[in-house]
């Protein structure tokens, strides 16, 4: 670090009068590959990390970044450019927040989901305006903007992201149009390449990294589907769709994208509709038994000294078909279940019996601790992994991680080996 500073005499003036912001930059160096190798790169934020607060602000945020873009005086480059710094910047500030317990864990969460959602919107309004240099707006019959939006699936859907977390997105349009600039285009067509200028806008790896990866297969038909699909048809579609597609909608959210609160509101409630006002197949528990076993065959590549925090036995997933499977059986009869947030539906499926209130409390105790450990990997190894090496693992960074949040563990092998036991008894108890 010093080294990377030397002959920049201002930086160690604002370590010897900010003890704080050295406290937090020693907590860096000690514990984050992924924090550490952001600093090294931009000393100017040293100054920041004296702040004892980290305002979280969507209209602040959007303001910031939409000056960032207007200064580029419409290079496309430096536009694409800026979606990252400012993505890679804000995320190094709440990472370092959050390590400092400026933030707790679940406050970091939700503020990493609301600043994907502000870039996926820059990004979205990007597209849109390069598009309509080319192809003007898309206007149905009656001279009426076709809407569109963006939901979010997965940890952006529950607002559970985290550090390397990738974006699994759906996008839906309102109804057929044509576009009314110099070259006219129908409103699938438009919507198309707008969705490929999007991912291309947040995805592509320039000199300053990527913003997001961006997953779109769990759109009809998957990766041999349309990218955008019109709102009827979409719900069409889940009318004979398969168990593990209405489970995946569970976390389904509008993100993004143009038109009125209405628009919003209706895509909205046919998404809950097609989770919930929904017959599932008797055989229901046994497919996605079986989608999860796959899963852990598969992908979790564990072995004697490897525990897959996510696909592994007992991990994550595990928590989680659970709990979706008991809210596509029962979510129609209790509202209450219709929540994409896998940590606050937990304790209402105690309350209502459908899980014993011990197996709820302790599946929300090792949700909370396995996400924790992910989280740990993520800051430490600077990558999107789930994979615990307990050959490799910096064991006394995790730990200190866990005891922060309040998790008494001295031996990290034998914690999550308790952990991942205790899911999976209950997992298989409840299918």
């Amino acid at each position: 670090m010093f080294e990377s500073i030397k002959g920049k005499i201002g930086c160690y003036r604002k370590l010897s009068v900010h003890p704080s912001a050295l406290s937090r930059l020693t907590r860096i160096a000690e514990t984050s590959e992924m924090l550490w190798n952001y600093l090294l790169n931009h000393l100017e934020l040293l100054e920041q990390l004296d702040n004892s607060t980290m305002e979280i602000s969507v209209e602040k945020w959007t303001d910031q970044l939409e000056e960032n873009i207007q200064s580029c005086a419409e290079n496309e480059e430096e536009e694409i450019d800026q979606l990252r710094q400012f993505k890679h910047t804000t995320t190094f500030l709440l990472g370092s927040a959050e390590m400092e317990g400026v933030l707790s864990y679940e406050r970091t969460r939700i503020a990493l989901t609301l600043l994907a959602e502000v870039i996926v919107q820059a990004a979205f309004r990007l597209s849109q305006k390069w598009l309509t240099q080319r192809y003007g707006k898309v206007l149905n019959s009656m001279d009426e903007s076709v809407h569109f939006a963006i939901l979010g699936l997965g940890k952006l859907g529950g607002r559970e992201l985290t550090y390397h977390s990738d974006l699994d997105l759906i996008f839906i349009y309102s109804g057929e149009g044509t576009t009314s600039g110099p070259r006219v285009i129908g409103a699938q067509e438009y919507w198309v390449k707008l969705i490929q200028r999007l991912i291309s806008c947040l995805s592509t790896i320039t000199s300053s990294g990527y913003a997001y990866k961006l997953d779109a297969r769990l759109r009809p038909s998957g990766k041999a589907g349309v990218l955008v699909t019109h709102l009827n048809q979409y719900l069409k579609y889940h009318e004979t769709s398969q168990p593990w597609e209405h489970q995946a909608l569970i976390k389904g959210r509008v993100i993004g994208g143009s038109g009125e609160v209405e628009w919003y509101q209706k895509v909205e409630e046919g998404i809950r509709s097609a989770v919930y006002d929904w017959s599932p197949p008797s055989d229901m528990n046994a497919q996605i038994n079986y989608l999860r076993r796959r899963k852990e065959l598969e992908l979790s590549g564990e072995k004697d000294n490897r525990r897959n925090i996510k696909e592994g036995k007992g991990g994550l997933l595990d928590i989680e078909y659970l709990t979706q499977a008991l809210q596509l059986k029962f979510g129609s009869s209790f509202p209450q279940l219709q929540n994409p947030k896998t940590m606050e539906v937990l304790p209402e499926l105690g309350k209502l019996a459908l899980l014993k209130k011990e197996e709820a409390k302790s599946l929300q105790y090792n949700y909370k601790m396995l996400r924790l450990i992910e989280n740990g990997l993520r800051l430490i190894y600077d990558e999107s992994t789930d994979l615990l090496d307990f050959e490799k693992v910096q064991e006394d960074t995790i730990l200190k991680l866990l005891k922060h949040h309040g998790y008494e563990v001295s031996n990290l092998r034998d914690t999550v080996g308790t952990s991942t036991q205790n899911v999976r008894e209950i997992y298989l108890k409840n299918f």
